[in-house]
């Protein structure tokens, strides 16, 4: 007779283990416990990449202030008409953030196997990889097909069709596309760095105030986004694990996460 357990965990104190309320493996079957097992510690990844992003930033502004305003008297601008646009490159910041692109795409495409075997334990689910829906390509496709072809638990499968539907729509699909841009082409396009911008003549002192922090191409600061995504993916868990079946969701907390 095969052996039972019931799992304890014992972890540091940091508030990135949070994603243990979601991922604890006695609400899941055994042969999830694998999937769910990543997931938690890829949710945990995500929530430090944030986290050290959020500490960068601090330190990143501090830097680059001490810099401008050490070196703003030996800035001359004769023209009028000629700006300056000085930039601060910060490797420890983008580096936190292109991870947690790649976390999240890796995290989706583990979580979509763990929803697909616990639908049915013989799906055949490779990731939350793209597939055309309706004639276009979105990320999820495949899960998506999947469950519109998967007999079992019809009407689970119909509400997180919409769900799976929905998310992609709203933000998976757009960070997939930042994902894609880095892993292919070495970074996103039209990102842009900290920033101070120098007209006619510089101040005696700059503050954090004259600063334009790291963007996005639709000039949503990178820290901003990083967190509404995590955030949508946080909201993307909870809604996945109230819908789908076999999890004992006594062992759970499916409360949103406070970053």
């Amino acid at each position: 007779m095969e052996e039972k357990f019931a799992y304890i965990k014992v972890l540091d104190e940091e508030s990135e283990w949070l994603s243990s309320k979601y991922f604890n493996g006695n609400a899941y079957p055994d042969n999830v416990q694998t999937l769910v097992n990543a997931c938690w510690r890829r949710f945990s990844l995500i929530l430090t990449y944030h986290q050290n992003m959020s500490a960068q930033k601090k330190l990143d502004t501090n830097k680059f202030l001490k810099w401008t305003n050490h070196n703003i008297t030996k800035i001359r601008i004769g023209d009028k008409n000629l700006a300056y646009e000085i930039s601060f490159e910060s490797i420890a910041y983008i580096s936190n953030f292109y991870m947690t692109l790649f976390m999240i795409k890796s995290f989706l495409d583990i979580w979509a196997k763990a929803c697909a075997t616990l639908i049915d334990p013989k799906a055949k689910v490779n990731g939350f990889h793209k597939a055309k829906i309706d004639n276009e390509s979105l990320a999820g496709g495949n899960l998506i097909n999947w469950l519109q072809r998967c007999v079992p638990q019809a009407e689970i499968n119909n509400n997180l069709i919409k769900l799976v539907y929905d998310n992609v729509k709203f933000w998976v699909n757009n960070a997939v596309k930042y994902r894609d841009q880095i892993l292919y082409h070495g970074e996103v396009k039209n990102i842009k760095p900290m920033r101070i911008i120098i007209k006619e003549k510089p101040k005696i002192k700059y503050l954090e105030t004259d600063l334009i922090q790291a963007s996005m191409p639709d000039n949503t600061s990178v820290l901003e986004y990083s967190h509404d995504i995590i955030c949508k993916l946080n909201s993307f868990i909870i809604e996945c694990i109230k819908l789908l079946p076999n999890i004992k969701l006594k062992y759970l907390t499916l409360e949103p996460l406070i970053l």
